[in-house]
């Protein structure tokens, strides 16, 4: 089944005409951008179902949206963590073993 592509048809809707303001806020200049989606039948159906009665369609789609770009944003924060945190524990494993190199074995017997 193909997945979501979008259509590259946008333009910009003021805010009198009628949709709900409640959506628009968070909107550069208070205006929404309608945009033209192909989705499968499958993706519609859902769409249709986590819209709820009120149709709202758009709400759901940008929350998805959202939701995916701060989980992109954490794993790469993440990532970019574990990095940081690897690289000063091999500076620390490189600064043990030089230690290690001097010292002195206490059980060992005199030889």
């Amino acid at each position: 089944m193909p997945l979501a592509g979008i259509v590259l048809v946008q333009r910009r809707i003021p805010p009198q005409s009628g949709i709900d303001s409640g959506i628009c806020t968070g909107y550069v200049d208070g205006m929404m951008i309608k945009t033209a989606v192909t989705l499968s039948s499958e993706t519609l159906a859902r769409l249709a179902y986590l819209g709820g009665t009120k149709g709202q369609r758009s709400r759901v789609i940008e929350q998805a949206v959202a939701k995916m770009a701060r989980d992109k944003e954490l794993a790469e924060q993440q990532e970019r963590e574990l990095r940081l945190l690897n690289q000063i524990a091999d500076e620390e494993c490189e600064d043990t073993l030089d230690v290690l190199k001097f010292s002195v074995d206490p059980f060992a017997q005199p030889g």
